[in-house]
């Protein structure tokens, strides 16, 4: 792991956990979730639900208008799929 990376993660970690349960940031980021994760098991949707709350905190806002409209059109997409997936379970 470069020290890029690192810092991806560091970031990462530092401004989801303030938001999102702390099950599903291990979660997202592939860590073990030990014992916890044998009584809770959340479904795509509700990680989804989760970490949707830090797109505004994960987003740098010294983009362009293109780059923002790129990330909305991304946003939208995640929000659809979320949609797609209660309506199957």
């Amino acid at each position: 792991m470069n020290g890029k990376q690192l810092m991806d993660i560091l970031f990462f970690n530092t401004y989801a956990a303030q938001v999102m349960k702390p099950l599903n940031v291990k979660l997202l980021m592939g860590h073990s979730t030990g014992v916890e994760g044998s009584y809770y098991k959340p479904t795509v949707a509700e990680v989804l639900d989760d970490y949707l709350k830090t797109v505004s905190l994960l987003t740098n806002n010294n983009y362009d208008n293109n780059d923002k409209s790129i990330l909305q059109k991304q946003v939208s997409e995640l929000v659809e799929k979320k949609r797609r997936a209660k309506l199957c379970y």
